[in-house]
């Protein structure tokens, strides 16, 4: 299902209300004009409103000339008709006309207060324009536009003002983050250089000038254009947290990633004396026991080895402006003994200036683009609102530094199919019993607020072994 982009198009009073009892108040000539000119284009246009808004255009010129008729309503009857099309919801409308995109110039939202608070509401990653004629007087309108919850948008040239009123056309100031991912999957696609590697699938590969940054101070970024599965994130990341190297403790509780990567014929292949399921010295031995001699995933190792994270966290509170927040789990003397090496191998924290705010910078020497990257941008960004709680800071910046970013010959098909969907919003985070969290061992499973994540559907593809 892809959803069409579209612009709004909107009359205002001075305290944004749009109607007043089922009609517009200022009967101004000049906005009709202006919104059948723009509405009309090259008579290739879609028009999007609702039952209210269509009836009431007079009866005389409607359906609108020139232009495609889209009606959200879920039980308006009309007779059929080759220039409207009737849907019982705006995201049915949204992906109806996006179906038959080609067929049009543009697309436009008019109304009412129903359907422009829903577009505000959810669907503003969709809108590439806002075109608002705003009226100098306010006319008692009983509706209006969420004009106050729009955000991201600026100006895109100097405002037309009359007497009565001012035009004004706004673009998106901000691009989704998502943008980024996307656009480096299609890069990848196109121009990666074919290359093979250690699984015998191959790759599409770009080495060096991947970076993405995501701003993270009021959101999470969890990939849109297809669903991603963040508990198992969660799981993960509180498991690296915890130290341990025993991937049947994640298999047991769900997270399957780890398995194929510790079986006892890889292990044995690789000439590792390692049992089934056990990962080496990896990511959480690094994190928490760097050092430390490895003796397989059911050793001990209380207070043997550097404690990393424990000591990043005290330098963060004790020495804020540092430039030594570091994290690192590429330890070369204990990289061979490692069944898969670990690819996020360095992580540097940064706190602001005024030490109100903390970034998180992550180098990944190797980024599986379609399977892999999406759980290391959300497992990072998790870490980095961690970190930010305990050390009373606010979260404010990820940045993804990947060094081989490729994409496997098996996963093309996939990848095609998640660069023809449009991102949605990212989701919001916060922290339950956020008082009772203290220290990073503080932290479970049920701290974690996720909300808001609307994904498209999943896109199943295998991991390369």
């Amino acid at each position: 299902m892809s959803l069409c982009p579209f612009s709004i198009i909107v009359a205002i009073d001075a305290n944004n209300g749009i109607s007043k009892k089922g009609s517009q108040p200022w009967n101004s000539p000049d906005v009709g004009k202006f919104f059948r000119e723009t509405t009309m284009g090259k008579g290739k246009n879609v028009v999007i409103m609702g039952r209210i808004t269509y009836e009431s255009i007079p009866e005389d010129r409607r359906p609108l000339q020139g232009r495609r008729c889209v009606v959200v309503s879920r039980t308006w009857k009309q007779e059929e008709h080759p220039e409207i099309s009737i849907y019982p919801s705006l995201l049915e409308a949204l992906a109806g006309v996006g179906a038959n995109l080609h067929q049009y110039d543009d697309v436009f939202i008019a109304g009412g207060e129903q359907l422009y608070n829903e577009v505000v509401k959810k669907f503003m990653y969709l809108c590439k324009k806002i075109l608002v004629t705003k009226f100098k007087s306010d006319y008692t309108c009983d509706q209006h536009f969420l004009w106050d919850d729009v955000k991201d948008y600026t100006l895109a040239a100097d405002p037309i003002k009359t007497r009565d009123y001012s035009r004004y056309t706004f673009i998106p100031g901000v691009i989704h983050d998502e943008h980024q991912y996307l656009k480096i999957l299609n890069e990848i696609k196109d121009f990666g250089e074919a290359k093979a590697d250690i699984t015998g699938t191959g790759t599409r590969s770009l080495f060096g000038g991947v970076r993405m940054v995501f701003d993270i101070r009021d959101r999470i970024p969890i990939i849109t254009t297809k669903k991603v599965a963040y508990d198992q994130i969660i799981k993960e990341l509180l498991f690296f947290i915890s130290g341990r190297t025993d991937a049947s403790i994640l298999s047991k509780d769900g997270v399957k990633i780890w398995d194929a990567h510790t079986t006892k014929k890889k292990q044995e292949d690789l000439g590792l004396p390692w049992n089934e399921s056990d990962m080496g010295p990896n990511y959480g031995h690094q994190w928490r026991h760097y050092g430390a001699e490895y003796i397989g995933c059911h050793e001990n190792y209380t207070s043997k080895g550097i404690d990393q994270l424990t000591k990043l966290i005290k330098g963060i509170r004790d020495d804020p402006l540092s430039r030594k927040h570091i994290l690192t789990s590429w330890n070369p003397s204990q990289i061979d003994e490692t069944p898969l090496p670990p690819c996020e191998v360095l992580v540097q924290f940064n706190v602001s200036g005024d030490k109100r705010y903390l970034d998180c910078q992550v180098y990944q020497r190797s980024g599986d683009m379609f399977l892999g990257v999406p759980f290391n941008i959300t497992s990072y960004a998790l870490l980095t609102y961690m970190i930010a709680h305990i050390t009373n800071l606010k979260p404010r910046r990820l940045i993804h530094v990947i060094g081989d970013a490729h994409i496997y010959n098996n996963h093309g098909e996939a990848v095609k199919r998640q660069l023809n969907r449009t991102p949605r919003p990212f989701p919001t985070f916060s922290l339950r019993e956020a008082t009772r969290i203290h220290e990073i061992d503080d932290f479970t499973f049920n701290s974690f607020i996720i909300e808001g994540y609307n994904p498209w559907p999943p896109i199943a593809a295998d991991m390369a072994i």
